[in-house]
């Protein structure tokens, strides 16, 4: 009974947290025009690839989330900065679309694709123990290779030790 009654105390109080996070969020957007042109773009792009992943392959391979995570996995991102926005906006800035980027632990691929969507003539990678969702891959022996860029050399890796991936 107190446990339950913890429970939902935290949940009233994360609630009323998040609900005063998009209040200050909403009033102070970002006045950058770039990383609202970024926050944009990556807006319409992620909506063209949804669904992530399906609830059968979910259920096939868990991605390491929980449901609850998975139930919003395909919803649309809100118009708030993420870390892909900034991300894209640093790299943009700093780098003018071109990098060398690894992403450690991208099963999901929603921040990676939306990195790859963004750099040009860049060498992306990206290694994860969990399965890559269908849509991204092509299976050669562990070793993927992304088929949605047309801008970047892309290579994933699945279920390596990282000994192995640092001495390729």
């Amino acid at each position: 009974m107190i446990k339950n009654i913890k429970y939902r105390k935290n949940l009233i109080l994360n609630n009323v947290k998040l609900l005063i996070q998009n209040l200050i969020l909403k009033l102070y957007l970002p006045r950058n025009i770039e990383i609202k042109k970024i926050i944009n773009e990556n807006r319409k792009f992620i909506k063209t690839q949804q669904p992530i992943f399906s609830k059968k392959e979910f259920d096939k391979n868990q991605y390491g989330m929980s449901y609850q995570n998975f139930k919003n996995i395909n919803k649309d991102i809100n118009s708030f900065i993420t870390y892909s926005d900034l991300l894209n906006f640093i790299i943009q800035d700093l780098y003018k679309r071109k990098i060398n980027y690894l992403e450690i632990g991208s099963s999901v691929m929603k921040n990676f694709v939306q990195i790859s969507n963004f750099a040009r003539n860049s060498e992306l990678y990206c290694f994860d123990i969990n399965d890559i969702p269908k849509k991204y891959i092509n299976d050669i022996n562990n070793l993927y290779t992304y088929i949605l860029s047309e801008y970047n050399k892309i290579t994933t890796y699945k279920n390596i030790k990282i000994n192995t991936v640092l001495k390729v």
